[in-house]
């Protein structure tokens, strides 16, 4: 083992270079005074080359944290935790600077520059700064294949924090360049990697009516798979829905309605498929059928032995919109029951959401007199790319804090006319 570094943190405490035996006596005296564990003088005349031939390069695990301990580290693990850490911050500064002096990015570079790292946390923290050099350069060319990383995207799944944290990062870069989005959307909608971990894990709200259903539509037209059909429809008649362009949304109803719900698909596509369902048959006919209502039911009992409730999340919005607020509360009192004592990062934003509909639906059912929510406790926790989407039902509780400002902000974004069919 090389200890070098240990040897030198060591001497930078005992404030001197250790070259002779003296030294070592006084070292070991200088150990036992602060920690009161002894090293002889001998195993540190061996330890830093004074000893001949004994010399040597091997301690036991107790000695190197009684070394560690006098250089103020819980632990020779913690020294070396800490001594990496620095180096790998060296490094990834290094790289960043050299990275964003190239003129032009080439995946086999990104990859040789990630692969110098053994943790993700370095290799994230990196791959972080060239996303965002590639954007500030609007550098088309590299993004289009930036999801061919194999470094990031190798299959992990995309609820990993660091990965979901990327997403995220990579669509505020969207948003703030949208000269770019649309070629963009278009070839990662061909990719099945980029499918996976940005279309289907992201769906910009806020932003989705004017202009984030555009790469939804790119998606739906490279998609055949019943679940990429499902979600790509789903997504496309609601907007239409809120659009109240009836001719437009029937024809994803009509493809929606020729998939089996029943088959290996997940549970957030789903309910947002019952969600088009219920709107649909809601504004046609001014109420919900009992047929649609039990088909929900029965999805809703097949997904219940999941551990996390994605169905339940999702299907409250569809319920609410159309009134049928006793199967509001009663998914709600499930998803409760399910994530309860449970501390899930990307559950978060959701269960702020599931608070503002629970307010909602209490307050429509006269359960309750006033809303009782924080508008800043809980407004700033909901997900950050469906915040103004999400915040809909607490103005919708309370108008008088619907300002002209929100008001406007809400018409731009395309969400008037579902608070207005919140408000009624």
């Amino acid at each position: 083992m090389n200890f070098e570094n240990l040897k030198e943190e060591i001497e930078k405490v005992f404030g001197k270079k250790v070259s002779n035996r003296p030294d070592c006596e006084a070292l070991s005296l200088a150990i036992y005074e602060k920690s009161k564990k002894t090293i002889s003088y001998n195993t540190l005349r061996r330890f830093f080359n004074l000893a001949g031939q004994r010399n040597t390069n091997s301690l036991s695990h107790s000695t190197l944290d009684i070394l560690a301990r006098y250089c103020e580290y819980e632990c020779y693990a913690e020294f070396i935790s800490e001594k990496s850490s620095k180096k790998n911050l060296s490094l990834i500064y290094n790289l960043q600077l050299e990275i964003q002096q190239k003129e032009a990015f080439t995946i086999d570079y990104i990859e040789s520059c990630l692969h110098q790292f053994d943790s993700n946390e370095h290799v994230f923290n990196l791959m972080n700064s060239i996303v965002h050099f590639a954007f500030q350069r609007e550098d088309v060319n590299f993004l289009k294949d930036v999801f061919k990383i194999k470094r990031v995207f190798n299959g992990d799944h995309y609820l990993n924090t660091n990965l979901y944290f990327l997403i995220q990062k990579i669509g505020i870069h969207i948003r703030n360049h949208s000269e770019i989005s649309e070629v963009l959307w278009q070839e990662w909608a061909t990719n099945p990697i980029a499918r996976f971990y940005y279309f289907e894990l992201f769906v910009d709200m806020d932003f989705f009516m004017i202009n984030h259903y555009k790469a939804i539509e790119f998606y739906h037209k490279n998609s055949n798979q019943p679940q990429d059909l499902l979600f790509s429809n789903s997504i496309l008649a609601w907007r239409n829905l809120i659009l109240e362009d009836f001719e437009a949304a029937n024809s994803f109803i009509s493809t929606i309605k020729t998939i089996d719900f029943h088959t290996d698909i997940h549970p957030i596509t789903v309910a947002r498929a019952y969600n088009v369902l219920l709107l649909n048959e809601f504004l046609q006919e001014g109420k919900n059928l009992e047929t649609l209502l039990d088909q929900i039911n029965v999805s809703r009992a097949n997904f219940d032995s999941s551990d996390y409730p994605f169905f339940e999340f999702w299907i409250c919005e569809g319920l609410v919109l159309t009134h049928q607020y006793e199967m509001v509360l009663n998914c709600i009192d499930s998803i409760y029951t399910k994530t309860k004592g449970k501390d899930i990062f990307y559950l978060k934003g959701s269960l702020e959401r599931i608070k503002l509909i629970e307010e909602y639906t209490l307050f429509k059912t006269g359960k309750t007199i006033k809303s009782e929510i924080d508008k800043i406790r809980t407004l700033s926790k909901l997900d950050n790319f469906s915040r103004e989407y999400d915040s809909l039902f607490y103005y919708a509780v309370n108008p008088s804090e619907l300002t002209e400002e929100i008001k406007s902000t809400i018409t731009k974004r395309g969400y008037l006319k579902m608070l207005e069919w919140l408000i009624v």
